[in-house]
């Protein structure tokens, strides 16, 4: 009798044991602390880049970002533009990276960017979801050519006006005609590749007007010709 009363006390510690572990189990699977989703990285697999303007990239994860750092390759040696360890975990993470001032990858064409981060999920025994994303970087530093071929002798309030340009670049990315009040005219392509002809309006109830066609490209070089 005692034996059988032994043994049923056995069975339960065992089977309570059994459920403690299952339970822990799905706890672990289904627990938002222990989520397995490693963080997004925005960044294309290219990038065109002047190196004067800093190249923003978002990072983001729904447990929090811990740490997150952005790595430059020129192909011999690599050096750290940003890294943020962060005690405040944050779901989103903007990083501005600047090029260096120091020198590095002098006369480079081409780099390798690349953004390593780890969020703060428990996952891993503990030690979070880590990604590790990379992107090359193109230098690009030339501003769009743009040359105006002719355009109408003047233009009146209330009236439009005419002109023909060429613009180009391998890597042109925004081409319009802005004026001193705001309005923007968009070119249509003309007789020739990289020709454009565009036709402008000074409104009535504008004193004054002026324009200048504007041309950007992938990599953030704009020129401007009035």
């Amino acid at each position: 009798m005692k034996k059988r009363q032994q043994a049923s006390i056995a069975g339960f510690v065992l089977g309570f044991i059994l459920l403690l572990i299952i339970g822990g189990i799905a706890f672990v699977f289904n627990s938002s602390m222990f989520e397995k989703d490693p963080p997004q990285v925005n960044l294309p697999k290219e990038i065109d880049w002047n190196l004067k303007d800093p190249l923003k990239v978002q990072v983001s994860d729904a447990s929090g970002l811990r740490f997150v750092k952005a790595t430059l390759f020129d192909g011999e040696k690599s050096v750290t533009l940003e890294s943020k360890e962060l005690k405040k975990f944050e779901n989103n993470v903007d990083l501005n990276i600047t090029f260096p001032k120091t020198g590095f990858g002098a006369n480079k064409k081409t780099f390798e960017l690349t953004i390593d981060a780890t969020d703060s999920s428990k996952w891993n025994f503990f030690a979070g979801n880590s990604i590790h994303v990379k992107s090359l970087v193109k230098v690009d530093t030339k501003r769009p050519d743009v040359n105006i071929i002719g355009s109408s002798y003047k233009i009146m309030k209330g009236g439009v006006a005419s002109v023909v340009f060429k613009a180009y670049d391998e890597g042109m990315k925004s081409l319009y005609i802005e004026t001193n009040f705001g309005k923007k005219f968009y070119p249509t392509p003309f007789y020739k590749d990289g020709y454009y002809i565009s036709l402008v309006a000074w409104p009535t109830h504008i004193d004054n007007f002026s324009a200048s066609i504007v041309a950007i490209d992938k990599a953030g070089n704009l020129t401007k010709a009035h």
